[in-house]
């Protein structure tokens, strides 16, 4: 029912804390003074809170009444009810602040747009809070569970500040999350170093192959395995081995406009057939048109990209598959045109004679053809992102021995460590500076009083995931493909809404309480307050003491009078 149309006028309730006598030493609780503020919350909708405060006449602890806290924070309007309602929609249903103002307005309540936004903001903070309150809890879970493995990864887009998690592989929860302007390894320290100090040293540490993040591993957990992500480290290879021939041809097959000269050439077909169109997969009786259709259909099939596997470069490439088709257009084409004579056919053959006729094209593919080759070797031994495979980034590998993915290795290696090209060598020392962190031996861990054995995921994929989840929720929020201002206005501790998923780490966050509302309500306000203004502090792109210094007197002089004091 509609709040709104429970009363004739806005309500007026009184609130008094439960006890009149001081709980320390039994005195009498004298009046302190009254206050009224306008509350919201869903059941009730508005109403005017009358309350009054109780002071001991001894120590002068105020009382205030519980039954209005566990409804509405210190000081606020909206309730928790509203708060988490609010919270939920945005965080987990993806919804932007208008769709939630009109919903909330269905259920007869007026909030704007700017305080949902607000809301969504302190919702994190309580959670946040409740997230590390429960510490003890959830390092008592990680243990139990035999410890934890730690998966860390980074996302940021443009300029903005790098988002760095860290998830446990084992129980998948996110343990911690923080903001930071670089990916140095002076940077990552801190953080690996407050995730230590809140969960203990983990098992194993999964990451990719950043070189700020590995020596920040290494200070912070120098006796703990590290180790790379195998899609990460054959990305890097592929990347190494065939960026400098792709390159060559892309940039080759961009200036011999040959997309532009296809394109509009399918066109032309295309307005003289008119509505044969339609029946463009059907064999015609007419040999021009046949011809015609002939034509389109191996230009529809140049460009389609069905065959890639998602994977991205150096696993696709897309520009490759484009040349190889030309090529395999061009002599499928010739031979029809030796046969009829069709001018379609000649057009076409025209078209691609410039494609054909390309030394350094024919060069660079060859090139690409034979490293591509050799990649897909290392591919196989890794039994990671096959040619043949369609998961995409979704792609964990295939569940192998740890032990014969590395023999297989080690027989490639074996294959191409006497090769005097470069960009061969290079692999090759690539996989033998990482060989220590490619192949993991399992880890014997100890669940209800068994010893069990772990092996960590030869994948930072669920770092990945997450991150693509967390992406697409910022851009179904904003209506916008760009994330970039959303990941520079949002709290660290937003991350954490993922955690909710998880119905026992749901339980115990709440800590026996009924759900989040109540949760939140037991939160001393002072400390919310306090952790709040410092979370909002720490988002923002300059820092809060170089916002004082430049706002203060003579702030110039002080700044010029701080650098001479560093130069002398």
């Amino acid at each position: 029912m509609n709040p709104k149309a429970l009363f004739d006028d806005v309500p007026k309730l009184r609130f008094r804390p439960e006890v009149t006598c001081c709980t320390q030493c039994s005195k009498q609780l004298h009046v302190l003074k009254t206050g009224k503020r306008t509350v919201v919350t869903l059941g009730t909708g508005a109403f005017i809170a009358h309350e009054t405060f109780l002071v001991c006449p001894d120590d002068g602890e105020v009382h205030r009444s519980e039954d209005l806290q566990r409804l509405v924070p210190y000081k606020g309007t909206y309730g928790y009810d509203i708060l988490v309602y609010v919270g939920k929609a945005l965080m987990l249903r993806s919804m932007n602040a208008q769709a939630i103002k009109k919903e909330l307005q269905s259920k007869g309540i007026d909030i704007s747009v700017g305080e949902i936004r607000f809301l969504g903001q302190k919702f994190i903070a309580y959670l946040d809070i409740c997230h590390r309150q429960s510490l003890l809890k959830l390092r008592l879970k990680l243990a139990k569970n035999g410890g934890y493995i730690l998966h860390i990864d980074g996302t940021c887009e443009g300029d903005s500040p790098h988002l760095f998690t860290g998830m446990d592989e084992i129980s998948g929860i996110i343990l911690s999350s923080v903001k930071i302007n670089s990916e140095k390894k002076e940077r990552i320290v801190p953080f690996l170093q407050d995730i230590q100090a809140k969960y203990g040293t983990p098992l194993a540490v999964v990451s990719d192959m950043g070189k700020g993040l590995l020596g920040a591993i290494t200070d912070v957990f120098p006796k703990v395995p590290s180790l790379i992500c195998h899609f990460h480290f054959l990305r890097d290879i592929g990347k190494d081995l065939l960026d400098v021939d792709y390159r060559t041809l892309r940039n080759r097959l961009t200036k011999s406009k040959i997309r532009v000269a296809l394109k509009n050439k399918a066109k032309d077909f295309e307005k003289k057939l008119g509505d044969e169109m339609q029946d463009l997969a059907k064999v015609d009786m007419d040999p021009e048109l046949a011809s015609i259709k002939t034509v389109l259909l191996y230009i529809h099939w140049m460009f389609d990209t069905a065959s890639l596997s998602g994977y991205g470069f150096p696993f696709d490439m897309k520009h490759f598959v484009f040349y190889q088709r030309l090529i395999l257009g061009y002599e499928r084409i010739k031979r029809l045109h030796d046969l009829t004579g069709s001018k379609p056919f000649y057009q076409l053959i025209k078209l691609l004679t410039r494609i054909i006729d390309d030394p350094e094209l024919k060069q660079a593919a060859l090139c690409l053809e034979k490293n591509a080759e050799i990649f897909n070797e290392l591919r196989q031994a890794l039994r990671i992102t096959l040619p043949d495979g369609k998961q995409g980034l979704n792609d964990d590998g295939e569940a192998c021995e740890m032990k014969s993915i590395a023999e297989r290795v080690g027989k490639f290696v074996e294959k191409y460590d006497s090769s005097v090209d470069r960009f061969h060598r290079k692999m090759i020392e690539q996989i033998q500076k990482y060989d220590d962190k490619l192949f993991a031996d399992p880890i014997p861990i100890t669940v209800d009083g068994q010893v069990v054995e772990v092996q960590p995921q030869r994948t930072n994929n669920i770092m990945e995931r997450f991150f693509r989840y967390l992406k697409r929720l910022l851009r179904k929020r904003s209506g916008s493909v760009s994330v970039k201002r959303s990941l520079a206005a949002m709290l660290p501790g937003t991350v954490l809404v993922k955690n909710l998923e998880d119905k026992e780490y749901l339980e115990l966050l709440l800590n026996g309480t009924s759900g989040l509302e109540e949760r939140f309500s037991q939160i001393d306000s002072r400390l919310f307050l306090s952790e709040f203004s410092k979370m909002k502090s720490n988002n923002k792109k300059i820092p809060a003491a170089a916002r004082k210094l430049i706002r203060e007197d003579h702030s110039l002089d002080k700044i010029e009078k701080m650098f001479l004091a560093t130069a002398s």
